[in-house]
């Protein structure tokens, strides 16, 4: 009998172990970086979410800001009316250089074809309701000229050099206070 000897299992070859192992490796390092990347793609996610929503809030702000600026705007014309009411109230109280007179007899009757649509009621109104600069009130009111009527009248008298009868009066503010006026008499006393 022949015996045969057992034929030894082929053993693997440290080269293939080595490819194995270098692949485990691999694949391990693979994963560790998809992690890597996914926490990334995470938070680029989140900074993308955060400037959409930093775009939406500026825009929101703009809106605020500019609804902000009109209130303070409208605050400040509140402001001058009331100012230029209190310095009307005062010219009219007190007896300055100007006797005390019924003021409206020192106006014409209004005639709406003359002075404009509703004159009768609006031209009883101080110049303070026109909303002028303090400084061009505060010159309208030395000149003894309180109510819209007075201011007119004395425009309709001479309409180019109406203002050189008010002292410290300049074109430039008589423009802008006719502007107004005839703004405020084409309204019908509407502001």
């Amino acid at each position: 009998m022949i015996s045969t000897a057992e034929r030894p299992k082929p053993k693997k070859s440290a080269g293939a172990e080595s490819i194995a192992s270098e692949l485990e490796d691999a694949r391990a390092e693979l994963a560790v970086m998809q992690r890597f990347l996914d926490r990334i793609q995470h938070f680029s996610e989140i900074v993308s979410r955060a400037k959409d929503s930093l775009k939406q809030l500026q825009a929101e702000e703009a809106d605020l800001r500019e609804e902000l600026s009109k209130v303070r705007d409208d605050i400040k014309s509140v402001k001058e009316l009331i100012s230029g009411s209190n310095d009307g109230i005062i010219k009219l109280i007190e007896p300055g250089p100007m006797a005390f007179l019924p003021l409206f007899d020192k106006m014409e009757k209004a005639d709406p074809k003359t002075h404009g649509k509703n004159a009768a009621k609006w031209r009883e109104e101080p110049v303070s309701v026109l909303r002028l600069s303090p400084t061009s009130t505060e010159l309208l009111y030395a000149a003894e000229i309180l109510f819209i009527g007075q201011l007119q009248d004395r425009i309709l008298e001479d309409p180019q050099e109406w203002w050189k009868s008010v002292a410290g009066l300049t074109v430039a503010f008589a423009a802008a206070i006719a502007d107004k006026l005839a703004d405020f008499a084409s309204k019908g006393g509407a502001q």
